[in-house]
């Protein structure tokens, strides 16, 4: 049985006679071998693959009191969470933003980072008093006490927290300390 697209390839001589003939009768052993068409009748099952070694051992349940390894997406979650808790701890705790007219250089993983302070504030962080914490894409002042919580919690918010200690670097200039607030 040909139908109107059989014919039109035909004509345009895009398939030939025994390639027709082919599809037909591979097209009529797939209807029988299913036994498509016939009413109440339902194609066979496929047979279930075995199951796998690693795959059995993913399917048991874990014993009792085992601690389960969390998702993803649960630590996604989780670090999302601890992230919104230190951003609202610093926004609480921070300084008011003042820009003074003093420059203080602070070093921010390689690069070297740059706050205008008052010369209050910069006491402030030359004694240790004060920190600077990262909050998103800029920097806060915040206490040494709150950098200590946001520290514990989440070591890489907190850019520098205590003076940095330059004379046990080299020995050679223990009796020349460079202080923070040196200026050219």
């Amino acid at each position: 049985m040909r139908n109107a697209l059989h014919e039109q390839l035909l004509k345009a001589g895009l398939v030939d006679e025994q390639r027709l003939q082919e599809s037909e009768r591979e097209k009529h052993r797939q209807q029988h071998s299913r036994g498509a068409g016939k009413p109440g009748r339902e194609p066979p099952q496929k047979r279930a693959e075995p199951v796998k070694h690693e795959q059995r051992r993913e399917l048991a349940p874990a014993p009792p009191g085992t601690p389960r390894t969390p998702s993803k997406d649960e630590v996604q979650a989780a670090r999302r969470a601890l992230e919104r808790e230190i951003v609202q701890l610093i926004k609480a705790n921070r300084r008011p933003h003042n820009d003074g007219d003093e420059v203080f250089n602070f070093v921010d993983g390689k690069k070297i980072g740059r706050i205008y302070v008052t010369p209050a504030t910069q006491a402030g962080l030359t004694r240790g008093e004060l920190a600077i914490v990262r909050l998103r894409s800029r920097y806060a002042i915040v206490t040494s006490e709150v950098a200590a919580i946001v520290a514990a919690r989440a070591p890489e918010f907190v850019i520098r927290d205590r003076p940095s200690e330059a004379s046990t670097e080299d020995p050679a200039y223990l009796e020349h300390p460079i202080p923070d607030d040196l200026r050219w």
